[in-house]
């Protein structure tokens, strides 16, 4: 009989078998990025079009209700009939917008495949954007708004970006409730005709299929008879604004805390060591702020720090909600744990214990074919090579020292700025 009273050994993580895709053009030249891997004859067909929430700062809603107008209608179908042939064929669809990127994605049991697609095919190429149905799409989405907006966490996460990029800058630009009152279907349909054309889309593709038969119906419906389009370039300046904010809510229970700085990004050499710096301040559920903040002082159910990589920047933040009454004690203890990373011992053990939790996060990040395609998508969205940027990341994370950790914690966590 097993005695639980023991753990189980720690084995040293190996490196991992990158899987490459296959890549290949359709006849307009789309790109097709293909791993036909898995054993149950499922299918993942995301389109992804270099367009987001950058390309709509006068309105982030513009990037936002686009896409989802796609499922509202097309020139043949209503969003009812729409919805009921893909539930009759047990497909799902799912739509992502970013700030840089949006994903249209289709997941089904491959045989049903060649029934679903011509449908899929028509919501991206011939949308008709009934004004009824963006009136109703735009007020249910104020009205979520207007009770999003009473949270404390979505008011701290909103001032902090505004603060870090200013209100000229779309990764600063919070989204307000007039908004919801300016935008037009006009404002719809240009943006689908700027940014939704075969010259501005890639296609990622995972499951099991046969690859010649699936290249060949994707060829049919989306390598020919689909328009190009002149995609504007846009440049935007960082213009931070206030330091510390604090927005008063005299009725509240609980404080949200957001505390971080702008920082690099993925293309920097320091962010793999970075990365291992910020999870032992506060990237895991062992890490420091969660030991000090929530076990030893109990002042929170959770802290967290994060170091998020964009195209064009990147951001560390510190997240928590807390008492009022814990309010200013929490934020102390956040710097104190900053300045002892900074200056204090790191444990061969605690090295240890970090170093195995990134490198077994990114083993699961690798588990399975439709993980390795979105491992895959986000290097070259990033414009990062694959497999090399995450070769080079374990690496470093393998062989960072006590002594670089505390360097990185030195340089990029500074409580000055």
């Amino acid at each position: 009989m097993i005695n639980r009273s023991i753990a189980p050994p720690a084995n040293p993580i190996g490196n991992i078998h990158f899987i490459m895709p296959e890549v290949n053009p359709l006849d307009n030249e789309i790109l097709i990025h293909s791993f036909n891997l898995a054993s149950q004859d499922v299918i993942n067909i995301e389109l992804v079009f270099h367009c987001g929430y950058w390309d709509s700062i006068e309105n982030p809603l513009i990037a936002k209700f686009t896409p989802k107008m796609l499922l509202e209608g097309t020139t043949s179908k209503t969003a009812k009939e729409i919805s009921e042939i893909f539930d009759f064929y047990g497909a799902y669809l799912h739509i992502t917008t970013g700030l840089h990127y949006t994903t249209i994605s289709l997941a089904v049991l491959t045989e049903k495949l060649p029934q679903v697609l011509p449908l899929f095919e028509e919501i991206i190429k011939n949308p008709s954007f009934p004004e009824s149905e963006f009136e109703t799409m735009r007020k249910n989405a104020h009205q979520k708004f207007l009770i999003k907006s009473k949270e404390n966490g979505f008011v701290a996460r909103n001032k902090f970006y505004r603060s870090l990029f200013g209100m000229t800058h779309p990764y600063g630009r919070e989204t307000e409730e007039g908004d919801y009152k300016s935008i037009n279907i006009d404002e719809i349909k240009n943006f689908y005709q700027k940014y939704f054309s075969e010259n501005n889309c890639q296609i990622f593709i995972a499951g099991g299929f046969d690859e010649s038969e699936v290249f060949s119906l994707l060829n049919n419906v989306f390598g020919k008879n689909w328009r190009k389009s002149s995609k504007p370039v846009h440049h935007y300046d960082i213009s931070p604004e206030d330091k510390y904010l604090h927005v008063e809510k005299p009725e509240a229970l609980q404080s949200a805390i957001k505390i971080g700085c702008v920082t690099i990004n993925k293309h920097h050499p320091d962010y793999p060591k970075l990365q291992v710096a910020n999870m032992m301040l506060g990237g895991f559920f062992g890490s420091r702020l969660m030991k000090n903040i929530r076990e030893d002082k109990g002042y929170t159910y959770g802290i967290y720090s994060s170091v998020i990589s964009y195209l064009q920047s990147g951001i560390f933040s510190i997240t928590t909600e807390t008492g009022v009454e814990y309010t200013q004690n929490t934020i102390q203890e956040i710097y104190n744990e900053i300045h002892r990373l900074q200056n204090g011992p790191i444990t061969p053990d605690e090295l240890k214990l970090v170093k195995n939790y990134i490198l077994g996060h990114l083993l699961k990040n690798f588990d399975g074919v439709f993980e390795i395609n979105q491992r895959y998508k986000d290097a070259l969205l990033s414009n990062l090579e694959y497999p090399t940027y995450y070769e080079q990341f374990i690496k470093t994370v393998k062989q960072i020292t006590t002594e670089e950790i505390q360097f990185m914690a030195q340089k990029y966590f500074d409580t000055s700025k």
